[in-house]
C-alpha cells in the first residue's frame, strides 16, 4: 500500500511546526535579537516562574537534559540567566533571570506578540480554541 504522507495530518502538523520556528528565528534575526526558540521558551517560562529548578525548566519536546545544560550555560554566558544551588537541596540548580535576561524577554515579547497577530489575525477565536483541542489531545496520546 503506498500512502501519500503529504495528505496526513501528521505531516502537516510537522511542516507547520517547522516553519513556525523557522519564521520566529527569521523574526528574531531581522530585529537584531540573538536567541533560538529554545532559548525563548525558557526565558518566558521563567519570566512567569520567576525562578525554575533545571529540571522543572527541561521539557522532553525540546531537548533532553544535556541540551538544556547547554543552552543554560549559553544564556548564562549571555548574561540572560543566572543559576545557583538551591538552598534547601544542594542537589538541585535553579535557574532565573537576570534584568538583563527580564528586558531581552520583554523586547522579545512585544516582537512576538506582534508576529502572532499577524499570522493567527485571519482566524477565529473557534477555530484556533479547536485547533488548540485536537493538538492537546494528540499530545496527551503520544
Amino acid at each position: 500500500m503506498v500512502v501519500n504522507v503529504e495528505d496526513s495530518l501528521a505531516y502537516h502538523v510537522n511542516r507547520t511546526g517547522r516553519l513556525l520556528r523557522r519564521s520566529l528565528i527569521r523574526m528574531f534575526k531581522e530585529r537584531g535579537i540573538e536567541v533560538t526558540p529554545e532559548q525563548w521558551f525558557s526565558l518566558n517560562r521563567l519570566r512567569r516562574r520567576r525562578e525554575l529548578s533545571q529540571v522543572e525548566l527541561s521539557d522532553p519536546a525540546l531537548g533532553d537534559a544535556p541540551n538544556i545544560t547547554r543552552m543554560l550555560r549559553t544564556m548564562e554566558r549571555s548574561g540572560l540567566v543566572e543559576r545557583v544551588r538551591d538552598p534547601e537541596d544542594g542537589r538541585r540548580t535553579l535557574v532565573r533571570l537576570t534584568g538583563e535576561g527580564e528586558r531581552v524577554h520583554d523586547v522579545i515579547a512585544d516582537a512576538v506578540t506582534e508576529e502572532r497577530a499577524r499570522l493567527f489575525g485571519g482566524f477565529s477565536r473557534s477555530e484556533i480554541a479547536t485547533t488548540l483541542r485536537v493538538l492537546e489531545r494528540l499530545e496527551r496520546r503520544l
